[in-house]
């Protein structure tokens, strides 16, 4: 599953819920996701209880290693949940201005 081409949380979320429901198996996958998917996507994951590995190797083809925010950066195989409010991650001011215009647009 990649959360990004599931119609986001949402979608992804029931999707997760189905496959519980009927024993089937979640394979996880996220790359080449930049920050606020990836962000996203381990948060799903992590909700969902997904005990094999995913595929959330994106931030390893990123500039600075994929995130905005050094503290969500993996770590070999490890990425941690993010535990700040939303979504976890710190946004530089000037682009959380970029995304507010784009928003109003």
């Amino acid at each position: 599953m990649k959360v990004a081409r599931c119609g986001e949380l949402w979608n992804a979320s029931r999707i997760v819920t189905l496959l519980r429901d009927k024993r089937s198996s979640l394979f996880a996958s996220g790359r080449s996701d930049p920050d606020l998917s990836l962000a996203a996507s381990v948060h799903l994951f992590a909700s969902a209880g997904l005990s094999t590995p995913a595929a959330l190797d994106g931030p390893q083809y990123l500039a600075d290693r994929g995130s905005m925010d050094p503290i969500f950066r993996a770590d070999a195989d490890v990425i941690l949940l993010p535990t700040a409010p939303g979504l976890g991650l710190k946004i530089p001011e000037r682009v959380e201005v970029r995304l507010t215009l784009a928003a109003k647009v």
